[in-house]
């Protein structure tokens, strides 16, 4: 039991980590060219324009979605909208460069492209209901200093001096250490999803009518981030579980915590937290299920095919996947010695 375990961890982590190096690299860049500082001109107008802006800007900077918190509320109180500030909450932690080379990885092309689709569809929804019904809570004077990642968070609106190996370094070591404890928690619940749970039991309840709402509710509670999600969103779609309500994980997981709602409430307010979850849990059930309603199930069948059949990989995978692993570790043994 023990080596079948360890057997899927590996496949997983092996199919991961050559696209995850490859996100990284795009996040160095997004960070050098695309920072926080930047976007508070292009979002202070209301209205669905800046929804539209906060959305598309958000979506490739590699923030997760406790790190998003102290940017966005940084945003908000330089001078963003409220709308925008939803939009912004929700499109950066769903989606990201390093996630979508990890969804494409992991999950096919078609995910990869569903996936910050959905998230960009959610976000620009959530501004809206905002601009609509949200209440305009007083602005606060300082920006939040903490996250709960591993307090990298704020460093996003830092210009990096440097150019794109400052940038290379913020992403393969603060990004990557914030990253580091839910990455491999994902990983390792995939490789035991996959190799201890028993399909049926899954797939019936992947199957059921009630999935879509079962995996929202799992979702809306807990903190996972985009790219953690993404091994685990594929041992469910491999046991079982409808596309559709994949997709609904993949959208609420990442954008969603108890921890991260109340923060939000104590900062923009009751009615903004309405609205920001309402949207987020309507537009996730309603992609989920047209996903299960009109989409071939040979559209989702990358993923199964790519775990099922346990492929060695190639050469570069296990060196990424190696290098990577071992990286980690030196990563949390530097960060161990810091605290001590």
């Amino acid at each position: 039991m023990a080596q079948a375990v360890f057997l899927q961890i590996w496949q997983v982590w092996l199919d991961t980590a050559l696209w995850l190096c490859l996100g990284l690299v795009f996040a160095a860049a997004a960070h050098v060219y695309l920072r926080t500082e930047h976007l508070q001109r292009w979002l202070a107008d209301s209205g669905p324009r800046s929804v539209l802006r906060a959305s598309l800007l958000g979506a490739p900077l590699p923030l997760c979605s406790c790190g998003v918190l102290p940017a966005a509320i940084g945003l908000r109180r330089a001078g963003a909208s409220k709308e925008a500030s939803a939009a912004f909450l929700i499109s950066t932690p769903e989606t990201g460069v390093d996630s979508i080379a990890v969804s494409y990885a992991l999950l096919g092309p078609v995910y990869a492209v569903l996936r910050p689709l959905a998230a960009l569809l959610t976000a620009f929804a959530a501004g809206l209901a905002v601009w609509r019904w949200g209440d305009d809570k007083p602005v606060a004077e300082s920006a939040a200093e903490t996250s709960c990642c591993g307090g990298h968070a704020n460093e996003e609106s830092a210009a990096p001096d440097g150019g794109i190996w400052a940038g290379l370094r913020y992403a393969f070591s603060d990004l990557l250490s914030d990253l580091a404890g839910w990455l491999v928690f994902g990983v390792v619940l995939a490789g035991v999803i996959l190799a201890l749970v028993p399909p049926n039991l899954i797939a019936e309840l992947g199957q059921s009518s009630w999935a879509l709402v079962i995996m929202l509710l799992v979702g809306v509670p807990i903190y996972v981030c985009a790219v953690a999600s993404t091994p685990i969103a594929a041992a469910l779609l491999v046991a079982g579980v409808s596309p559709g309500a994949v997709l609904v994980f993949l959208l609420a997981g990442p954008a969603t915590n108890l921890g991260g709602l109340a923060l939000i409430r104590n900062e923009f307010g009751t009615r903004f937290v309405a609205c920001y979850l309402g949207a987020i849990c309507v537009v996730s059930l309603t992609l989920g299920w047209l996903i299960d309603a009109v989409a071939p199930l040979a559209w989702f069948g990358y993923s199964a095919e790519l775990v099922a059949h346990h492929e060695s990989g190639s050469l570069l995978s296990m060196i990424a996947a190696v290098a990577l692993g071992v990286w980690l570790l030196c990563l949390q043994f530097l960060a161990f010695q810091r605290r001590r």
